[in-house]
């Protein structure tokens, strides 16, 4: 994902003034196909999305295991992970022509 900032423009007339200039970032990604694009606003103005490690748990927890027959050991890792979407107003997609 890159991350580049947008080219302000000067006007040359008052009512041509983008009112927004500077005050957004550009982020490109190949997995957004087509025309389409999204606004995302600043978390700290309008929180869209929370995420967070379920049950206090940190980061990926493993755990070993001895195989009694074989005595070979098995490792087994997971990640408990989780987000979700707790309001609409700070996020805004535009098909694209």
């Amino acid at each position: 994902m890159a991350c580049l900032r947008l080219a302000a423009v000067t006007a040359t007339k008052a009512g041509d003034v983008n009112p927004w200039a500077g005050t957004m970032e550009l982020v490109a990604d190949a997995n957004i196909a087509g025309n389409g694009w999204y606004v995302v606003a600043d978390p700290a103005a309008a929180p869209s999305v929370v995420y967070g490690y379920v049950s206090g748990a940190e980061g990926p927890q493993i755990r070993t295991e001895i195989d009694f027959d074989t005595r070979a050991v098995k490792f087994a890792a997971g990640l408990d992970f989780g987000c979700g979407v707790i309001d609409f107003r700070g996020l805004y997609q535009n098909e694209g022509a």
